[in-house]
């Protein structure tokens, strides 16, 4: 059985090889993932160590808040440097500072924008400096800088080259005196510099401040012996790791912060895979439909039902097995594939080798295998059905079933159990992953069926589409209508394979087109009074404390409102609450939040000593009117805030809580304004204009109109509209094999048929047009699927976003591009099963048996 089991495979070639390709898509997305991110761990792992080259002992501040990865460096307490210096066992320390600055190109563009952050490192001795100089030297004077190879191969810098370079302090001009690399790595994944540490120190405008201390061991002292050593010294005022312990730290930092990128490729490449087993399950049901005179055969030559099925199952693990090894062989083309995808987004990571992990080939295995048998046991199943008197009647497939009244109550029952799951994860009170996780269930359980459903759906669904195909290209259209009809089963599968994918994006478009929707909403309703909103060029940094004064000199501007962010513990509030500062003189002039409670004029009175808060967050928490919340600022500073007011935080627009700048600069560390908020006299394009002469000085900040503003953030959200669309293209590729593949059986199924049609006068060219006929309307239902259950996910995930401002919006535009984008995409699958009809040879199908 085995043996046959193998010829049977072999003498269906392509058959065989249109199934395994979709295991091989979706193995190969699991496995590239797994390598692209293993190799980028092990990466950073191997760049950090080489970082801390000489280093026996490492000193940092105490991050007392532990937010996002990114956010602001606490400095070291002042005299930390002394205590280390004259610890016992210390033979030489070094004080490091690193800031994020922005450097231009020599157009005078910003490099990087949106993608890696550009860091000055302070420069290092020998003994602790990692670099290789590939030509030039160490900066170590004035006005000197170094640039990593990548950065300065991409935009054509060299020696002696003038590099500009703007901090907190205005832009100034750096000669660069030499182009370093990392072991063998071109970059960090940065946009890296080295400069003296007085010259960082001023670039950030903190004089004297250092946000790490490393230390050598004299001869006969360990590194864990010194790391004591200085842990005596310092006390608890920092926190003292060995060299190595720090490296591993820092790469955990890297690999933990990189953890979202794992689970979203995991989560396409599940779709691809799910897209996958349903062209199996079609592959097979088709297979075990047409071989029925085979294994009729079988068991009247005494084969048991047993041994059929055991041979259906091998050749689906057979399948499953081989296109797991491509697909795992084909991770290893993947992962770089999507480094470089993301790497056009300005996500560059660096990659020193390709690590493949046991775990990868495991789990590559197991998720090609168990997703081929699992998509081939129903069909397998149906084999053994098959009775011995089969063998003396013709081979054909079943006919058009009656749906039973079974499957309808089993698809509702399990859209109702898709539907509660999705109502779990958005109002069961779970958060975080938990409710990401239940959302993901049921949408999954919801497009199980729907798949359930589609059969039901087809014939009325062939009819609208097909009316119109039928009245243009006439008979074509008409068989080809009924030929969609009449295996409703094995056309609702095709379909469903579509839907998945199609379900996504619509979902995604619509949920992106409300989010833009949104933020023009509460641009318009609380920013009607701005003029001008300055932000970081890169849309996301926030802008140096001296752009706000000098937007004041400009000619017609009668307001400047800045705007922080930071994060804070606040007991029994949560860590890391996003806090916003304003200035409460000036806020209520160009801002006016939707407040809940509290007076209306409670943003305008704000005290150094008071907080509003967000009314959903606050009622969450248990905080009312009154209460005085205990606060912990990234300085590490404690202090109780009086809850004066809330707000309804439309598109979070504000943080959680919010307070004064003025409490922002002394408590919490953070002197630089996320955004300024613009009002005065004129025409607003006027003042932009005017805005943009005046900060020449501080090219990083970018004022914008409001219009321009909105039409920024609308760039934002399509660009990561764009990356997720690109991810999701593979699983609808792969539906579109599944459609090739359904097409190509049914042209070998109908060969007689398609003989007799050419025999009574159907030329090539209708055969050709009633295939394209067919996979049209089969590619229009998984459209139509896809659009109905792409808009009931984003309505119902949507909705408890409503009270945040979220503003359901249809982009009818793409979504119509998107049907006909399926319909054209129906067209092409059908090429090759429409000249394969073609060509049948009307003398020798005529007599097929």
């Amino acid at each position: 059985m085995v043996r046959m089991a193998l010829r049977g495979l072999l003498a269906r070639k392509l058959r065989t090889a249109l199934t395994g390709f979709a295991v091989v898509i979706g193995v190969a997305f699991v496995a590239g993932t797994f390598i692209f991110t293993d190799t980028i761990n092990a990466s950073f792992t191997d760049l950090f160590e080489r970082v801390s080259k000489g280093v026996d002992a490492n000193v940092t501040a105490k991050q007392v808040v532990e937010g996002d990865f990114g956010g602001r460096i606490q400095p070291l307490p002042p005299g930390t440097l002394e205590r280390v210096e004259t610890a016992a066992g210390v033979e030489a320390a070094e004080p490091r500072f690193e800031t994020v600055v922005t450097i231009f190109d020599k157009d005078g563009e910003p490099i990087g924008g949106g993608g890696p952050p550009s860091i000055v490192f302070s420069s290092n001795e020998e003994r602790f400096d990692p670099l290789t100089y590939i030509e030039g030297e160490p900066a170590d004077g004035p006005g000197e800088v170094t640039l990593d190879q990548a950065t300065a191969d991409r935009h054509g810098f060299r020696v002696g080259d003038t590099l500009r370079i703007a901090g907190r302090a205005p832009v100034a001009e750096y000669e660069i005196t030499a182009i370093t690399k990392l072991g063998d790595q071109k970059s960090l994944g940065i946009v890296s510099m080295n400069m003296p540490l007085a010259e960082v120190q001023q670039l950030a405008r903190e004089p004297g401040a250092i946000t790490e201390v490393v230390a050598a061991a004299e001869g006969g002292t360990s590194p864990e012996q010194l790391k004591a050593s200085i842990g005596r010294a310092l006390g608890d005022t920092a926190v003292v790791r060995t060299g190595a312990e720090q490296a591993d730290e820092s790469a955990a930092d890297i690999t933990e912060s990189l953890g979202f990128l794992k689970i979203g490729l995991l989560v396409f490449a599940g779709v691809a895979v799910l897209v996958g087993g349903f062209l199996i399950f079609n592959t097979f049901a088709v297979t075990v439909a047409q071989r029925s005179r085979e294994f009729a055969l079988l068991r009247t030559l005494g084969a048991s039902r047993r041994q059929v099925l055991n041979s259906v199952i091998a050749e689906t693990l057979l399948i499953g097995f081989v296109a797991s090894v491509l697909g795992i062989l084909a991770g290893l083309v993947l992962a770089p594939a999507l480094r470089s995808l993301l790497a056009s987004f300005g996500i560059e990571l660096p990659s020193t080798g390709t690590v493949v992990a046991p775990r990868t080939i495991v789990v590559g295995l197991a998720v090609g295998m168990i997703a081929t048998l699992v998509s081939g046991l129903v069909p397998a199943r149906r084999a053994t059905q098959v009775e011995p008197v089969e063998a003396m009647r013709d081979a054909a497939t079943p006919g058009t079933r009656r749906v039973s009244r079974k499957r309808l109550l089993g698809s509702a029952a399990v859209i109702a159990i898709g539907l509660l799951a999705l109502l779990g994860g958005l109002f069961g009170g779970a958060g975080g992953s938990a409710a990401a996780s239940l959302l993901g269930l049921g949408m999954v359980v919801m497009i199980f069926g729907t798949a359930l459903l589609a059969p039901v759906l087809v014939r009325p669904l062939a009819r609208l589409i097909g009316t119109p195909l039928e009245r243009i290209q006439g008979l074509p259209g008409r068989l080809a209508r009924e030929n969609a009809e009449r295996q409703p089963q094995r056309t609702a599968i095709t379909a469903s394979a579509l839907m998945i994918g199609l379900a996504l994006v619509v979902f995604t478009a619509i949920f992106a087109a409300g989010l833009s929707g949104s933020i023009d909403k509460v641009i318009d309703e609380q920013f009607s009074r701005t003029a001008l909103i300055v932000t970081h060029d890169d849309g996301f940094s926030p802008v140096p404390s001296d752009v706000a004064e000098e937007l004041a000199t400009v000619e017609g501007v009668d307001v400047v409102s800045p705007m922080r962010f930071d994060q804070a513990n606040v007991k029994g509030g949560g860590d890391a609450v996003p806090a916003s500062g304003v200035d409460p003189a000036t806020i209520t002039r160009v801002f006016q939040p939707e407040l809940e409670q509290g007076s209306p004029q409670v943003l305008g009175e704000l005290r150094d000593d008071q907080l509003l808060a967000d009314d959903a967050w606050a009622e969450s928490h248990g905080f009312a009117l009154g209460d005085r919340l205990a606060v912990t600022t990234p300085k590490g500073t404690r202090l109780e805030y009086e809850l004066a007011g809330t707000y309804n935080n439309q598109v979070g627009v504000l943080g959680s809580i919010v307070v004064t700048n003025a409490s922002m600069t002394k408590d919490w560390n953070q002197p630089d304004d996320a955004f300024i908020l613009v009002a005065g006299q004129g025409e607003a394009e006027r003042l932009e204009q005017a805005a943009t002469a005046s900060l020449a000085d501080f090219p990083v900040a970018k004022a914008q109109t409001l219009a321009q503003f909105k039409d920024a953030q609308a760039d934002q959200v399509n660009q990561l509209l764009g990356l997720v669309f690109a991810l999701l293209a593979l699983s609808v590729i792969v539906a579109l094999l599944g459609i090739v593949n359904t097409l190509a059986l049914a042209v070998h199924e109908r060969t007689r048929e398609l003989g007799l049609l050419r025999a009574v006068g159907m030329s090539k060219r209708q055969v050709r047009r009633m295939v394209r006929a067919e996979s049209v309307i089969t590619a229009l239902i998984g459209a139509v699927l896809g659009l109905v259950l792409g808009v009931v996910f984003a309505v119902i995930v949507s909705r408890p976003l409503a009270d945040e401002g979220f503003v359901l919006t249809f982009p009818i535009v793409t979504l119509v591009l998107l049907t006909l984008g399926a319909a054209v995409a129906g067209v092409l699958a059908a090429i090759p099963p429409a000249r394969r009809a073609s060509r049948v040879d009307v003398l020798r199908a005529v007599t097929t048996e």
